[in-house]
Formats: C-alpha cells, sequence, structure tokens
C-alpha cells in the first residue's frame, strides 16, 4: 500500500473541468498561493482515514478503530467492490500518485484515492465528502484522467472508475476502454490553456476552487462583479424582476452568487487586515453579541426549581438529536455495551423513534 502524497499539478485531473471551462484558469492561477474551504480540511482528514483502512484491509492487518459514519461508509463501499470483482485483485492502493507522461515529458499528476489492480483490467475509486453531486463517471475528466494515467502506469487498457460520496449517497461508475480517445481530449484541453489568448470564463463550477478567483485576481471575475452591481441597481424597484425572462433570472443569479462568493472572501480579508491593523480603510472589527445561552441546563433548574416544576421547565428547552446521540452511542462504548458507535446509533434510533420529530422540509434552490 502506498500512501504517499504528491503535489498539486497545474494540470491535475482535479483541475481539468476547470481547465476546459476556462481556459485561461491554468495561466491565471500559475504562482499563486492555494487556499483551504470550511471544507476542504475536514474532507481531507476523512480522506485519510479512509486511506487507513483501505491499507489495513489490503495488508491483512487489523482495522484501525473508526466512528466516523462517512468514513465506515466509504470504507464499506470499497471493500464491496473489491468483493464484487469477477478476478481477485493483485494489488490494492490506497492514496496513490499517479502521472501520465510521454516521450519523457510529464504532462500532469494527481493522487487516486484507490486503485486496484486485476489481470485484466484496472479499478479507480475517487471519493467526495461534500453536500454538492459532481459530474457522474461517463462524463467526469478527472476520472477520464485518473484512468489514463493508471493504465499507463500499469500498462492495462481499461479501468472501472467509480465516484463515490457517502455524505449525498451519490454513486457512479464508468468503464473507459480507450486511452488513446482519452489522452488526444486532455492535450486537447492543454493546448487551448497554453494559447496566451486563452479566455476566462467566470461560472460557479470553475470558480469554485481557483485560486485566481479566491484571490481576486481574475479580471473576468472583476468584470462581471462591475457588471453585475451596475444591472442590480436598474433592478429597483423590485417589481422589475418580474419583467425578466427566465433565461435572464437564471443568468443574474449565477453572475450574483459569483458575486457573493467574492464578496465573501472580500469579507474574509479585510477582516484579517483588521486584525493585523487594527483597521482597512474606513472598516474595524466591532464585537457584536453572539447570542445568550445556558449551557448547564442542572444549575439552571436549580435556580428556578421554586418557580416551576420539572415538566414546566422542560417546556423551555430543546435538545440537539445529533450532540444527544453522539453522547449516548460514546457512552454504550464506553460502557462495553457495543463494539462501535455506530451500532448504538441503531438503538438510538430505535428506543427514542417515537420522541424524534422530523422538522418541516425547506424548499432550496437546486440546479438540475
Amino acid at each position: 500500500m502506498n500512501a504517499e502524497k504528491t503535489t498539486h499539478h497545474l494540470f491535475s485531473p482535479s483541475s481539468l473541468e476547470r481547465r476546459e471551462l476556462c481556459p485561461a484558469s491554468a495561466r491565471l492561477e500559475e504562482g499563486l498561493p492555494s487556499f483551504d474551504t470550511e471544507y476542504s480540511q475536514p474532507g481531507t482528514e476523512k480522506h485519510a482515514k479512509v486511506a487507513a483502512l483501505i491499507g489495513a484491509y489490503a495488508a491483512g492487518e487489523e482495522s484501525p478503530d473508526e466512528t466516523d459514519e462517512d468514513v465506515l461508509k466509504a470504507f464499506k463501499k470499497a471493500k464491496e467492490i473489491v468483493q464484487n470483482l469477477e478476478e481477485p485483485a493483485v494489488g490494492i492502493y490506497a492514496e496513490k500518485p499517479l502521472s501520465y507522461k510521454y516521450c519523457g515529458i510529464e504532462y500532469y499528476r494527481g493522487t487516486a484515492d484507490v486503485v486496484i489492480v486485476t489481470k485484466s483490467k484496472l479499478v479507480i475509486i475517487d471519493f467526495k465528502f461534500g453536500h454538492r453531486a459532481v459530474t457522474e463517471a461517463a462524463d467526469n475528466s478527472q476520472g477520464a484522467a485518473y484512468a489514463l494515467a493508471a493504465m499507463k502506469t500499469f500498462d492495462q487498457t481499461t479501468a472501472d472508475v467509480h465516484f463515490y460520496n457517502p455524505v449525498i449517497n451519490q454513486f457512479s461508475s464508468h468503464t473507459f476502454t480507450n486511452p488513446q480517445g482519452i489522452a488526444e481530449y486532455i492535450m486537447g484541453v492543454m493546448m487551448r490553456c497554453k494559447n496566451p489568448q486563452a479566455p476566462a470564463i467566470p461560472g460557479e463550477t470553475q470558480c469554485r476552487y481557483c485560486k485566481a478567483a479566491y484571490h481576486g485576481t481574475c479580471p473576468a471575475l472583476a468584470a462581471t462583479v462591475e457588471k453585475t452591481s451596475t444591472k442590480a441597481e436598474s433592478l429597483v424597484p423590485l417589481p422589475s424582476l418580474q419583467n425578466l425572462t427566465n433565461a435572464q433570472i437564471v443568468d443574474l443569479k449565477r453572475k450574483c452568487d459569483l458575486v457573493a462568493k467574492l464578496s465573501e472572501r472580500i469579507d474574509n480579508r479585510i477582516k484579517a487586515i483588521c486584525e493585523a491593523e487594527g483597521s482597512c480603510g474606513p472598516f474595524r472589527l466591532k464585537e457584536v453579541s453572539g447570542g445568550r445561552e445556558i449551557p448547564e441546563i442542572t444549575e439552571a433548574f436549580k435556580c428556578v426549581d421554586k418557580v416551576f416544576t420539572a415538566e414546566e421547565f422542560l417546556g423551555f428547552c430543546s435538545l440537539s438529536v445529533a450532540k444527544f446521540e453522539k453522547g449516548f452511542a460514546s457512552k454504550k462504548k464506553q460502557l462495553g455495551e457495543f463494539k462501535t458507535e455506530k451500532e448504538a446509533k441503531v438503538q438510538f434510533c430505535t428506543e427514542l423513534a417515537s420522541l424524534i420529530q422530523q422538522k418541516p422540509n425547506r424548499k432550496i434552490i437546486v440546479e438540475a
């Protein structure tokens, strides 16, 4: 089992969709520092935990103790794929570095979550832990790039690629059998990116992880902000929105989403400057109330037990099901009643099923 980490390549498999949608992104991102989001660090930790479980499984060793349900689901899916192979695996690699080279020149490199090698084909698994659906495997450029690099590495011409997200329960698969076709597609994307006149084309997908968008150095995104703010001013009062066509509303929403994300990053930068220097132009930090709470429920009741009965007091209280469930499971495991917290959570749901109430569904905007 090889768990060596590689640095992000300008044309890594995970960046290929961004490069295709915005050919200028490679030029605009070059030399800029990487960044983390509020979701990237937890995702990185989950990937590492899954790799540890798969490494132990491949070596025939006892699995590390793990309670993260997403990690356990991902590991279970990987084992299921291995067990359903038509022929036995001759190698199972977690966090496998892959590189595509031609005539001694490296064109791209990346790290696949899992690579399984059999005599007749390769199997690649890529885990996602976000709340956003990813492109299906058949049309996923990241999967195609992993397949090509693995084919080159292991001298094979067939690769099954699986994408699995246990958070939203999304699973898709595709079998790649045309390494030449994949190579031509990827080389075509790279050639367009290397054109000095390659256009910058802002969009939610390509800007999501773009360093130029994050650091605010993309001229096309700046132009979108300028145009959107101007257009927004012309949309007051609000009833004028009702005169827009559906296509115009969709276009405006996408542009406003980009502006909102850039605005959030700008706010974070201003906060950092204010922390270091005290102010940023007219802006400064101001502490405001974070709201009130009483974490010590028992002590609170002692203070009012002459006013309220226990039943009356509990009428003012609410309980976080997620925290209660986790505490219950942890305690049951600590007492030795269950081997894992996952098993204890099943009992929790059984015993409290009649008490747990589902909150009303919310309606959110999603894109088909």
